[in-house]
């Protein structure tokens, strides 16, 4: 009973380490993480602000232009004519214009740093004007594809023009951001391991030793009580005999006596 106490014991002390051990590394990726956010989050702002900050871009402004001129057909076009969503038309057209992406990357990796990431435009609202007029037409309908959660935002956006106004937002996301974690943790993630492998294993050893240890003692007491049983038998009946052999009437009779 005492023996399988110890290693319910054992088992459960195993166990909680494991938890533990899970908790810690849990909570350590998430203190990474939430440091390589704040690393990079603060290098994509500031590389987006100097992008911001550059002489007047007039690629950019004749996007402009062209969004103008798709707001202007959208507002005269019937229906029927309409294959694609405001929304969807705009972004394409957003899309289209990747300098910030390319400067955001070369701005990072200026910095001594050199993660893959993914460039993705959000539009948050989108709206037909002109003189007296002004129509909702995103978020309307349609959802157009979002940002992943874990994308961190460079910047948000806001286009006044003569016949559409649209705010919108710029995202990077770290596709290898779960791997350059992993790869700053190695050491932490190596000792855990090696630890839950010896505690283990020496867990292992110490029932199996346990255990052999109780079939040893059980072979032992089934050994004892066999030769007791044995010698109880002869025993039991020489002290009968002899116990006879102190009865008169029995000792009167040789033949009795000669028996015993």
């Amino acid at each position: 009973m005492k023996s399988r106490f110890f290693i319910g014991l054992s088992a459960l002390a195993l166990l909680v380490l494991i938890v533990v051990q899970y908790i810690f590394i849990t909570n350590t990726y998430r203190i990474k993480k939430e440091q390589f956010d704040t690393r990079f989050g603060k290098l994509v702002e500031e590389g987006m602000s100097k992008f911001n900050s550059l002489d007047y871009n007039f690629d950019f402004d004749s996007v402009l232009f062209l969004l103008d001129d798709k707001a202007v057909e959208f507002m005269f076009a019937s229906p029927d004519s309409i294959r694609q969503t405001h929304g969807q038309v705009f972004q394409e057209i957003l899309n289209q214009y990747r300098e910030p992406e390319f400067f955001i990357r070369d701005y990072i990796h200026k910095a001594g740093e050199d993660p893959e990431f993914t460039y993705h435009l959000q539009i948050d609202e989108l709206y037909l004007v002109d003189i007296g007029f002004r129509q909702q037409v995103y978020p309307n309908g349609v959802l157009l594809p979002q940002a992943p959660a874990s994308a961190l935002l460079a910047g948000n956006f806001i286009q006044d023009r003569n016949f559409f106004s649209i705010s919108y937002g710029i995202y990077i996301d770290f596709v290898n951001r779960s791997k350059t974690i992993l790869r700053e943790m190695w050491l932490i993630l190596v000792l855990d391991l090696f630890t839950l492998i010896l505690v283990f294993t020496v867990f292992v050893l110490t029932l199996r030793n346990l255990l052999q240890q109780i079939r040893l003692s059980e072979m032992k007491t089934d050994f004892i009580n066999n030769m007791t049983h044995e010698l109880k038998t002869p025993l039991s009946t020489i002290s009968v005999a002899s116990s006879s052999l102190g009865n008169r009437t029995i000792i009167e009779n040789p033949e009795r006596v000669e028996e015993l």
